[in-house]
Formats: C-alpha cells, structure tokens, sequence
C-alpha cells in the first residue's frame, strides 16, 4: 500500500482538517512531475479521508526547481513548494482549511 510522508490534521470542534505532504529532496523538473501524479494517486486512495473539505488536499514540497505562482492559492488541489518556503504553504494552507470548517462546531 502506498502512503504519504505526512498528513497532519487540526481539528475545530468535530470537524478536521487534514493535509498530505509528500516530501522530495529533487530539483529535477521530471522527477517533480511524476511526483505531483504520486501525489495525486494518494488523494485518490484516501478520497474519503478529504471528502467535504474543501482545498488545499495535497502539498508536494520538492527541494527547488518550482517557482510560485500568485493568485491560485487555495483553489489548487496540490500546491508545489520548495525548501525555501514549505513551511509559509503548509501555515497558509492549514489556516485555509480552518477558515472552511463549520463554525458551528469551533471550540472556544
């Protein structure tokens, strides 16, 4: 069975939040690409897991060779990161999925 590096999750109430990380130490542009159909594979092998949230699913964090492209975050259903700013999408894309769970169940 294949499985992802990570997947953390936040929980609001009853509600969670989770996200899939695959992690590659490349900067091979070909290499990135079969990687972002891996991704896609374990989205869908877990689609239950995501069912009713909303995006971002996935992230692929590659050690360079992609750059970012403004205005498609969250829509995207996998965003690409690099080691250099991994950790600014994996805060923006946990705080998107928060924003999108019912507030009716958010905890005080």
């Amino acid at each position: 069975m294949r499985l992802p590096d990570i997947v953390p999750g936040r929980r609001r109430g009853t509600s969670v939040a989770r996200l899939l990380v695959e992690v590659k130490l490349s900067r091979a542009r070909g290499y990135i690409a079969d990687s972002v159909y891996k991704a896609l594979g374990y989205l869908n092998d877990f689609r239950d897991v995501f069912e009713g949230q909303g995006a971002p699913h996935a992230i692929l964090a590659a050690w360079d060779g992609v750059e970012r492209k403004p205005g498609y975050f969250p829509e995207d259903e996998i965003i690409i990161a690099t080691h250099a700013n991994y950790r600014t999408y994996i805060v923006e894309a946990v705080e998107s999925l928060l924003a999108q769970l019912p507030e009716a169940a958010a905890v005080a």
